[in-house]
């Protein structure tokens, strides 16, 4: 029974991809065939591939990853096709991917708590040490767990709309809309959506790249990749933590108009050096507020991407001549040690300019 249905289902889908359009024909293709064939039969040919490479297609499952084929004829290559794997949105919230992001949020929130209790408990024994009696001369602080789980559920939250606003982002890009208009070009597309660990295997198994270039030519390839995949990623954050900003400056500004809050300070100060009246200095404190956490938004997202680069970069200028298994690995830990670097110094950059300005 099992075998027939996966039989009438590929029948039928292979009947419905002739009345498609040119552009979703290969992904239909594809579909009806995985579709026909049993599931072991599947597996067994989505774990290798014909010059034994691994895919991110075959290693995630088939609704987590699609397989979209773009034709591009308006290049100098005519008919030239571009193979994209394009994750759905069920990738953003499979047990993995919600496992990784919980742990992530939850050391990151847990870390500053953590830190600050271990570094009170050892001036506490510091103390007793010192003390004549040599007991601790008040109790060890309690370590406090509600705050930071519920700072960790809001980053979780953050997370995955960030997530699923640059799947969205993806599919618009490969979208008919997009690609019919010429907003964006099967080649920018294939760019965008391209899985940088994976390209680095991929380009070490051509010789022409792996003998035929130097060192500072692959660092430079390979940190133009990580640039251009990192743009839908840069994309999701800004959008999403510029909709935050802007919720949170619009209740500031309700509230300071309402007078739930006080008024700005210096604001009756400098009322009779230009102001007119409370609701000027309102506006221009929200509006200063609003253009300057924009602008913290726009950088930490230059730095992600720069910090990214750079740390793909840095791999394929120091790494030696290895399987591109190897090169896959050292790649994606390269990006993340990058885009680590480069949030870490947007934060310094910005305290220090906000520093400055007070």
């Amino acid at each position: 029974l099992g075998a027939l249905a996966a039989t009438t289902a590929g029948v039928g889908a292979a009947a419905a991809a002739h009345s498609m359009p040119p552009l979703t024909q290969g992904f239909a293709a594809s579909a009806a065939g995985t579709l026909a064939r049993s599931p072991v039969e599947s597996s067994l040919s989505a774990l290798s591939s014909s010059d034994g490479a691994w895919s991110l297609a075959s290693v995630l499952p088939a609704a987590l990853c699609l397989e979209r084929v773009l034709r591009d004829d308006a290049s100098g290559d005519a008919g030239k096709t571009y193979v994209v794997d394009v994750k759905t949105f069920a990738s953003t919230f499979s047990a993995s991917a919600v496992a990784i992001r919980a742990a992530l949020n939850l050391g990151v929130s847990f870390s500053r708590v953590v830190t600050a209790w271990l570094e009170e408990a050892a001036a506490i024994e510091e103390e007793a040490r010192a003390h004549p009696s040599g007991e601790p001369q008040r109790p060890l602080p309690k370590f406090e767990w509600e705050q930071p789980l519920w700072s960790s559920f809001g980053l979780f939250v953050r997370d995955s709309v960030v997530v699923t606003t640059r799947r969205a982002i993806e599919k618009l890009t490969v979208s008919r809309f997009a690609l019919e208009t010429k907003l964006v070009t099967p080649r920018v597309a294939s760019k965008l959506l391209k899985d940088v660990p994976r390209s680095a295997a991929r380009k070490c198994e051509r010789l022409a790249w792996e003998r035929g270039k130097t060192r500072v030519a692959k660092c430079v390839s390979m940190a133009v990749t990580a640039s251009r995949a990192a743009i839908t990623r840069v994309c999701a954050e800004l959008f999403v933590a510029t909709a935050i900003s802007t919720v949170a400056c619009r209740k500031l500004y309700q509230l300071r108009k309402s007078g739930a809050l006080p008024p700005p300070p210096g604001a009756e100060a400098e009322k009779g050096g230009g102001f007119k009246n409370k609701r000027y200095a309102v506006e221009r404190e929200v509006g200063s507020l609003y253009a300057r956490l924009v602008f913290g938004h726009v950088v930490k997202g230059l730095c992600l991407l720069l910090g990214g680069a750079a740390g793909a970069g840095l791999v394929a200028l120091c790494r030696k001549e290895d399987t591109p298994r190897w090169a896959s690995r050292l790649t994606f830990l390269g990006v993340a040690a990058g885009e680590a670097a480069g949030s870490a110094v947007a934060a310094a950059a910005l305290s220090a300019a906000i520093a400055g300005n007070k």
